[in-house]
């Protein structure tokens, strides 16, 4: 199976002339997945990697009893770093770290120089953080520094990613080396809430943009999913999606079926039905207005489209006389829309002569 427009979304921090330090661990293999339902990665961290990072979150309190330093020192560092999402647990990091380490470079921006961009580094974190938090975090982010322009060096050398499942091969490929890197433990907490992120939205529009499946297929196949990669939070996480982008989903999930109705009031009736399922009444009335709506202008341009059309073929007329009776015809039966019909037809009618202006070039 293809899907078209695939498109490469794994990136990487790239910086040059660091050292590369592995430490050689094993890592897991479960069900086939990089990331799934065994391992502690909780639904809300993935939704917060997601988030774009504001210096306002980075800039909140950070509570005393995830450092053991003093309470001069945590005074000192309170109003930075937030209380509910702490970089550190113990001597571990968290599911936050990447996000502040993501933060961290968009603030201090990134330099070709890697002394003076680590020398920036540090007097940030000493600044803001409590000693001990800020000398684990600081060797943490230099691991992470020289994992990641190491792994883009590598990444250069591998091939061009054509379909979803070589999109998922790279980041399996990626992971296996940040493990090997900065030891399985440090890597799947630092990176697994991004990399299940996106692996999980690349199996899933597999599944979504299938055309050789029937919708209950699907739904069975993304079920299966769910509770391969989610466990008990399948629930919480189909959950996630908007109403309006879970619509849509669902209309894309059943297209082979809508396209096996040749009659279109069964093809309205099962949209119907969808609607009932995801929105609130009011919403499916509203979304029936506005298909009402739609509808009678649709009809309201394909009669003109009609006159206009035998306008245009009525031999008696002269060309001046073609064109004033089309827009007589145009205010009448499109009124304020008239204007913006005229224009986009000028545009079709442009884009049509630049078109045979093309193939006569090539003849």
């Amino acid at each position: 199976m293809k899907v078209k427009n695939t498109a490469a979304i794994l990136g990487v921090v790239v910086l040059a002339g660091l050292i590369f330090h592995p430490h050689r661990e094993k890592s897991p293999h479960k069900l086939g997945y990089i990331f799934d339902r065994q391992d502690d990665i909780p639904v809300e961290a993935v939704v917060k990697i997601r988030k774009k990072t504001s210096a306002e979150e980075f800039l909140q309190a950070y509570e005393k009893e995830h450092t053991g330093d003093s309470k001069k020192q945590h005074s000192e560092a309170n109003g930075r770093i937030p209380k509910t999402d702490p970089l550190l647990s113990g001597e571990t990091v968290t599911h936050n770290t990447l996000r502040f380490f993501k933060f961290l470079n968009a603030r201090l921006g990134m330099s070709s120089d890697t002394e003076v961009h680590l020398e920036k580094v540090l007097e940030y974190f000493t600044s803001y953080l409590p000693r001990k938090t800020a000398e684990k975090l600081f060797s943490v982010y230099g691991d992470y520094l020289r994992c990641e322009t190491d792994l883009a060096d590598e990444m250069n050398s591998w091939s061009r990613p054509e379909i979803p499942e070589d999109l998922i091969d790279r980041l399996s490929r990626a992971q296996e080396f940040r493990r090997g890197y900065m030891g399985v433990e440090t890597a799947d907490i630092l990176f697994g809430a991004e990399i299940k992120s996106r692996e999980y939205a690349l199996r899933r529009a597999m599944i979504v943009c299938d055309g050789d499946m029937y919708g209950s297929d699907k739904t069975a196949r993304l079920t299966d999913l769910n509770e391969d990669m989610w466990g008990e939070d399948a629930g919480a996480v189909e959950a996630l999606a908007l109403p309006f982008n879970r619509y849509r989903e669902k209309l894309r999930i059943y297209s082979k079926d809508f396209g096996k109705l040749s009659d279109a009031e069964d093809r309205l009736a099962l949209e119907r039905e969808f609607r009932e399922e995801i929105f609130p009444v009011e919403v499916v009335e509203r979304l029936d207005m506005v298909d009402k709506h739609i509808a009678a202008e649709n009809a309201e341009e394909n009669s003109y489209r009609v006159r206009a059309n035998e306008t245009r073929n009525n031999t008696e007329l002269a060309p001046e006389e073609k064109e004033q009776k089309i827009e007589r015809i145009r205010s009448l039966l499109l009124g304020d829309r008239a204007n913006a019909v005229k224009r986009r037809e000028a545009i079709q009618a442009g884009l049509e002569k630049l078109r045979h202006h093309h193939e006569k070039q090539r003849l």
